[in-house]
């Protein structure tokens, strides 16, 4: 795939939305040639790391950090699939109808309940600041060190479930909320003619990334004794989670993504 920067338009072999059901986890996708999104990603990082040059060269910072506030929003908008909207005076009616829908999801239990995962996570790692994930400033990254732990196998095996549990705290509350929103939206009709039933796509994200941190913390909980009492809080969580969304999204591990080609 060839990013020419002189088209408004990315030419490639996409597939098309593949983006949409994805946990954003782009270093370690197997389809990154195959994504728009990821294209498109990386043509404006590279714009922006060329505006930032023109701006320090004419001595103006103003512009450049408000355009590049504009692109993160944008970016971060792209999360989201918003309620399409037929005509323009329809928008207002349209958007309060998909804003209604939205804090519904966001107020349903499951939600809540992978927030309050998130929380449960930051807090314990932010109370074993010297130990786990701890920020090393000669590599501006993160180091795995624990008490009685010098194997550099086994330390490299626990960076990696931290990295997970990390990644998950990330993506997990995103793809419970809009596959509770798209649930509500399919049930009325709203979306029904869409290809893809997307509270099933976006639940299988849930749930692929449920179980990549239950794993990520069995592993923990058998190397890190000390630390049972802040991690099986979680894992119950989680399996009460998991258990929940299976039974709303009874068709998600059916769905299959990406296509075959």
């Amino acid at each position: 795939m060839e990013i020419d920067k002189n088209k408004k338009e990315l030419e490639g072999d996409f597939i098309i939305d593949i983006e949409e059901y994805c946990d954003k986890w782009c270093e370690k996708c197997l389809y990154t040639d195959k994504c728009k999104w990821f294209a498109e990603d990386k043509l404006m990082w590279a714009e922006i790391a060329e505006e930032i040059n023109r701006e320090k060269l004419i001595g103006n910072n103003e512009d450049m950090w408000i355009q590049m506030n504009n692109a993160i929003e944008e970016v971060e908008n792209m999360i989201y699939v918003g309620a399409p909207l037929s005509d323009q005076k329809e928008d207002d009616e349209a958007t309060i109808y998909f804003q209604e829908q939205l804090a519904r999801a966001k107020d349903h239990k499951l939600t809540k309940t992978a927030i309050k995962f998130e929380q449960a996570v930051e807090s314990w790692f932010e109370k074993s600041e010297d130990k786990i994930l701890v920020f090393n400033y000669v590599t501006a990254d993160y180091d795995f060190i624990y008490p009685n732990i010098d194997d550099e196998i086994e330390l490299k095996k626990l960076f990696d479930s931290a990295e997970i549990i990390k990644w998950c705290v990330y993506i997990l509350s995103i793809k419970v909320e809009r596959a509770i929103m798209s649930y509500y939206l399919e049930e009325d009709g709203s979306i029904s003619d869409w290809t893809l039933k997307d509270s099933d796509g976006s639940a299988m994200v849930a749930l692929l990334s449920i179980d990549s941190a239950l794993s990520a913390l069995y592993h923990f909980n058998n190397k890190l004794i000390p630390e049972k009492e802040n991690i099986e809080p979680i894992i119950r969580m989680l399996l009460w989670l998991r258990l929940e969304m299976e039974k709303m999204f009874p068709n998600a591990k059916d769905f299959v993504w990406p296509p075959k080609l």
